[in-house]
């Protein structure tokens, strides 16, 4: 990022005029006084922090008194001193001879955790070098000549068959934790790694966003959890859809600025609703899934500008449903079935998304202003017999954009001007790849 300074010209009114009466007395030819500065930027260099884990993919077989090569292996890019870890899950019963390599340390605390510091490298051109960091020493494993037969036997007689030697990488930035936070490296690098971990309880969670300042980031592993309703505005990451559950319902009922990912929202028992939401923020990668019942994220409220990405709603009648939107409703690459509506007021922008029909009630209704691109409507948006593959409008004074979608039909664009009884909605204006449609019929 660059901010520059801004070239200035100053002239000072009476000088000027002090000049021209010179001019005119004297006759002379003079020059304004002035000065201007050269131009100062202040640079503000971007840093990164990545890991990742590999090794070469063989068969493990355990033949006593022999040597077998394994290759766990770290590499870290980094542009600042970091703190490199390797949490090593054992269990191979014993059977498994094993050393890490040099370099890794013990992190207090931690029964199965090392840890390392590593400075970053550099090519000629600036740009930082991915290092790589062997787990384990010799890159091998062995299996002691004294072992029989009794000891691959579980306590039932039976083949040990979950036997395995598990490896995971972390890697945190070092500062601001040497130095400002504590007084010796080990401690500096237990208080990172604490920042790195995911949250495995209920109870971890708790006490995390009863902690929390604005703008850290919680991260969830594998299982369920609840949230409170009046969440604080802290940033909450899952491992994946598939491994992190929120309990929802009626969750961040109060007002709310939230930024989730990686997690998917589960109906709890007594609900009809995946998720009722009142707030503004962002949704990555996340599921909403009620398929068989009736209603997904259903009567949320927008106080501000929220975003959907990469995020599935799934529901047999509402897939997204919002009663009110102050501000720009984003969705972008997400995919719907069901109902979609977005209440009376506000914007909705909708970006590369994928739409099913629900079972009944239609694909979307608008009340407000909308744009609709890059989509992908199913094939049964395209079926004329299809009552419940249809796009329609339910506000005066409102325009529906749509461009560069694939599966429109034009047929199924609808003024919704016979509901309610009595309301007569005017001044709907379609916008279909630029052209713009006659009145719609109704439906």
């Amino acid at each position: 990022m660059t901010i520059k300074s801004k070239k200035q010209k100053m002239m000072v009114t009476a000088i000027a005029g002090a000049m021209a009466a010179a001019i005119a007395v004297g006759g002379g030819t003079f020059a304004y006084l002035q000065s201007q500065t050269e131009e100062v930027k202040n640079k503000f260099k971007t840093e990164q922090v990545n890991v990742e884990i590999s090794e070469t993919p063989a068969d493990y077989d355990i033949i006593p008194g022999t040597v077998q090569e394994k290759d766990p292996t770290l590499k870290i890019t980094n542009t600042v001193e970091s703190f490199l870890y390797v949490k090593v899950t054992d269990n191979t019963h014993g059977l498994v001879t094993y050393a890490l390599a040099d370099g890794w340390e013990k992190l207090d605390g931690y029964e199965d955790v090392y840890y390392k510091k590593i400075a970053p490298q550099f090519d000629g051109e600036g740009n930082a070098v991915q290092q790589e960091f062997n787990i384990l020493d010799g890159n091998q494993v062995s299996y002691d000549k004294a072992l029989v037969n009794e000891d691959m036997l579980d306590d039932e007689g039976n083949l040990l068959t979950d036997v395995a030697l598990s490896f995971e990488g972390f890697a945190i930035q070092a500062r601001p934790f040497l130095g400002d936070y504590t007084n010796t490296e080990s401690k500096a690098a237990v208080y990172a790694y604490t920042q790195t971990t995911p949250i495995s309880t209920q109870e971890e969670l708790d006490s995390a966003l009863a902690n929390a300042t604005e703008g850290d980031t919680i991260t969830l592993g594998e299982g369920t959890f609840t949230l409170p309703a009046d969440i604080s505005n802290v940033r909450i990451v899952g491992v994946s859809p598939e491994k992190t559950i929120v309990d929802a319902g009626n969750i961040f009922d109060k007002t709310n600025t939230v930024d989730i990912s990686n997690v998917t929202f589960k109906k709890p028992d007594g609900k009809d609703r995946v998720l009722k939401f009142k707030g503004e923020g962002k949704f990555k990668n996340c599921v909403f899934d009620n398929i068989n019942e009736s209603c997904a994220l259903y009567q949320a409220v927008a106080t501000g500008d929220t975003t959907f990405e990469d995020c599935t709603f799934a529901a047999r009648f509402y897939a997204c449903n919002y009663s009110t939107i102050n501000g720009t409703l984003t969705f972008k690459n997400c995919d719907f079935t069901g109902w979609n509506s977005f209440g009376t007021k506000g914007n909705v922008v909708m970006d590369g998304c994928t739409f099913h029909k629900s079972s009944a009630y239609g694909v979307v209704r608008f009340y407000q202003n909308a744009e609709i691109k890059n989509c992908t409507f199913d094939a049964q948006f395209a079926d004329p017999d299809d009552e419940n593959a249809f796009i329609d409008a339910n506000n005066s004074d409102i325009t529906i954009m749509i461009d560069n979608c694939t599966g429109i039909n034009v047929d199924k664009l609808y003024d919704n001007t016979n509901y309610p009884t009595g309301y007569e909605p005017d001044n709907i204006t379609w916008i279909v790849d630029g052209e713009t449609l006659s009145r719609r019929a109704t439906h």
